[in-house]
């Protein structure tokens, strides 16, 4: 069994405590019958503040991911995400939000290697965009997938709610390659339609995140263009008048392959002569706005 919670403790069980709540972490082993399982390691994470896990997952590698947040030096909380192997030694850690409190309730590796982080947000800043009236909402995130000690980047992220109080607790990848998010909400306007008054269960189902839900309006398509297309590897994806966007290139399994920031107007250049040949994903976000290309590599 893996078991993710926080701890005030320095002693008995506990050790390493950096001071407040840490992230508690331990491995029991395997037991049968009436016994009772021993502990095969436990592990403490976290700073001087107040940290919280809220849940655990076995990833493909044998290790694990554990996600909750974190006080921040400004005194707010972030999403905490932190990556083990198989015997706790952390790969990777990663703080997702924005300046003011965000709390991750669930998390689950995807099928195309990545995470899958969903809770609530009351940001509107920083990595977070769509805030419904200074309330919180559900904020999922998308996570690339990695390897060794680099983190992931976020490959998209959504707030969803309304003028109300909204909090998602848990998150599953679907057959489809979609999720679906359930938690609670009081609102009745913006994403929320049908509150029977005071909180209701809410449940939200979500595409991949790709394709769908992008527009490709005659607009967008005047303000982004991608050049050659066929390439044999290295392409240009020039831009206009977007603010902040942030472009990212997805293979056909969905894994993310290339990304970048730009200011706005500009020309970026990308090289996938190293990878598959096939078609490729394009995808530029602009806050809540999608912005999707397809280019060719063969």
């Amino acid at each position: 069994y893996i078991v993710a919670g926080e701890s005030n403790s320095n002693d008995g069980d506990v050790t390493g405590n950096h001071g407040g709540y840490d992230y508690w972490i331990v491995k029991l082993s395997s037991t049968t019958g009436t016994t009772p399982p021993t502990i095969q390691w436990q592990k403490t994470f976290g700073g001087s503040g107040d940290d919280y896990a809220r849940s655990v997952k076995q990833t493909s590698d044998g290790g694990y991911v554990v996600s909750g947040y974190l006080l921040t030096t400004l005194g707010n909380y972030d999403f905490f995400v932190v990556k083990l192997n198989s015997v706790g030694t952390q790969m990777w850690q990663k703080t997702l939000g924005g300046s003011r409190d965000d709390h991750a309730w669930s998390i689950q590796q995807t099928s195309d290697g990545g995470y899958i982080v969903a809770g609530d947000s009351n940001s509107n800043d920083g990595d977070v965009t769509g805030n419904h009236a200074d309330s919180y909402d559900y904020w999922v995130v998308k996570l690339s997938s990695t390897s060794g000690t680099t983190p992931p980047t976020i490959q998209w992220q959504k707030s969803l709610g309304g003028t109300s109080p909204d909090a998602a607790y848990s998150v599953l990848q679907t057959s489809d390659g979609g999720y679906i998010v359930a938690g609670d909400s009081r609102s009745n306007n913006g994403d929320v339609t049908g509150n029977h008054g005071y909180i209701d269960y809410w449940v939200v189902k979500l595409d991949s995140g790709l394709v769908t839900s992008a527009s490709n309006s005659a607009a967008d398509n005047k303000n982004v263009n991608v050049y050659p297309n066929p390439t044999t590897g290295k392409f240009t994806v020039k831009l206009k008048d977007i603010t902040n966007p942030i472009v990212n290139i997805y293979n056909s399994t969905g894994q993310e392959v290339k990304s970048a920031k730009g200011s706005g107007s500009e020309s970026i250049e990308f090289d996938l002569s190293d990878n598959t040949k096939g078609t490729y994903i394009i995808k530029i976000q602009n806050g809540k706005n999608i912005i999707t290309k397809k280019i060719i590599v063969k």
